[in-house]
């Protein structure tokens, strides 16, 4: 190794190990290491920059909103067809278009009207002309629910709809790179459930119609890594997130096992809790009619005891007269 060095810096000594020879063989070796080194750096570099979001300074594709056409939407509730345009020419909500769907989502048995929220009209445009629909087919809007339920129906947050001649799985996969997101996927009743929310969840429910079934939960790992990178812009018609494998991840989402578990156990527990509560409740109803009925004959008992106090008085009367 001395000789080696002393090669490299201030030539070979006669007679040494560092001959020309064997110091062509080093110095071979260090410009290999040397060009393995620089490919190495030169393929981190790549692949660092790969999936890289777009910076300010780079430009954005810009929306050509006064070409959007109106949006063709079937209300299946209230039996109604309407054509809609959600945007101006410089890319502002129409407000009363907003206010027009307060109307077209109402709850239509209740007949209850309730805002909706302008970002979730928002993401259904923008679904409508990712798939250039023909049609899009609302099957529920806004519905009155209960003060304790945590429904996003009951918020004017949440739609459940379809797409005629679309798949309704290629719908929610798309739909769960949106980000910040609710989306369930019903493949026997066939419809894509769509709200917004500030963090993503993803379910499938195989439920058919007019029944609750257990729905299961799906990974949200890409769902929550978009989530941390959101921005308002996203919901513009056309813009695709600049993050391709968080992209992927949340469009290919499967069974989230660990959280389908705790779901699980969290439903045995609650049945329990249902057994109890109806094994106290019948045992005090149990109670409640022995009560009653012992409440009963004391009443009865009562009468008689009188009648005999009178008839023993009555007999202590003539005795003493």
């Amino acid at each position: 190794m001395k000789a080696r060095f002393t090669f490299a810096w201030g030539g070979p000594r006669a007679g040494s190990r560092g001959s020309p020879r064997n110091c062509k063989h080093v110095s071979l070796r260090f410009s290999v290491c040397c060009i393995f080194l620089l490919l190495f750096f030169c393929a981190g570099a790549k692949g660092s920059g790969k999936d890289a979001p777009e910076t300010d300074g780079q430009k954005k594709p810009a929306v050509d909103y006064a070409s959007l056409s109106p949006v063709k939407f079937r209300i299946v509730n209230i039996k109604t067809v309407t054509s809609e345009k959600l945007y101006d020419r410089d890319g502002r909500v129409i407000d009363e278009t907003v206010q027009k769907f307060t109307h077209l989502f109402k709850d239509a048995k209740r007949n209850v009207e309730h805002p909706i929220d302008p970002r979730l009209l928002k993401l259904l445009f923008k679904i409508a002309y990712h798939f250039d629909a023909d049609v899009v087919e609302i099957i529920s809007g806004y519905r009155k629910t209960p003060k304790w339920s945590e429904s996003y129906h009951g918020k004017g947050k949440a739609v459940d709809f379809r797409i005629p001649g679309v798949l309704c799985g290629k719908v929610a996969s798309y739909a769960r790179t949106l980000g910040k997101v609710g989306v369930g996927w019903y493949p026997v009743v066939d419809f894509v459930h769509l709200d917004v929310r500030d963090q993503s969840y993803f379910w499938m429910n195989r439920s058919g119609r007019g029944k609750h079934g257990w729905h299961r939960p799906l990974a949200r790992k890409g769902g929550l890594i978009l989530d941390g990178h959101w921005t308002q812009a996203w919901d513009a018609p056309g813009f695709v997130p600049p993050y391709p494998e968080a992209v992927e991840r949340a469009a290919n989402a499967k069974d989230d096992v660990s959280l389908r578990r705790i779901q699980k156990k969290r439903a045995q527990d609650r049945r329990r809790r249902r057994v109890k509560n109806r094994a106290a409740s019948t045992q005090t109803v149990q109670k409640n009619k022995e009560e009653k009925k012992e409440e009963k004959k004391e009443e009865e008992k009562k009468p008689e005891v009188a009648g005999k106090n009178d008839a023993e008085s009555a007999q202590h009367g003539k005795k003493g007269s």
